[in-house]
């Protein structure tokens, strides 16, 4: 038998965390959706929840992929919190990454970056 606990975690603290139950999802986060125009997955909203439950600051908040999503980061960007993070190719990003992420350019050197801002320009 095994635990699942979501955590927001700052150098190696635990600052907030939720229990997950087996069959029934993370304790405490509402299934419907938060607005009209942007409807996150449950395991994306688990991090809105938790940084919801920090003081009112700005955060930057550091993602695997997971929970990477531009509609994540731009529900994060409009509560004035900035993100990054790993994002799988079926996560919703830009087509032209994800075509990059296929067909790999030997040339160019490990670890580069490319940034694609989204519609608005909130978000890359």
């Amino acid at each position: 038998m095994g635990f699942k606990i979501w955590v927001v975690a700052e150098r190696g603290l635990f600052l907030r965390w939720i229990w997950h139950v087996p069959g029934k999802g993370p304790v405490g986060i509402l299934k419907k959706p938060e607005s009209a125009e942007i409807n996150l997955n449950l395991t994306q909203k688990v991090v809105v929840y938790l940084i919801q439950l920090l003081l009112e600051l700005g955060y930057y908040v550091f993602l695997d992929n997971l929970f990477s999503s531009p509609k994540l980061f731009i529900v994060l960007r409009k509560m004035g919190n900035g993100a990054s993070g790993t994002a799988r190719i079926n996560s919703g990003i830009f087509q032209e990454l994800v075509q990059e992420k296929k067909n790999l350019d030997r040339t160019r050197p490990w670890g580069w970056i490319r940034a694609v801002p989204t519609l608005d320009g909130q978000v890359n």
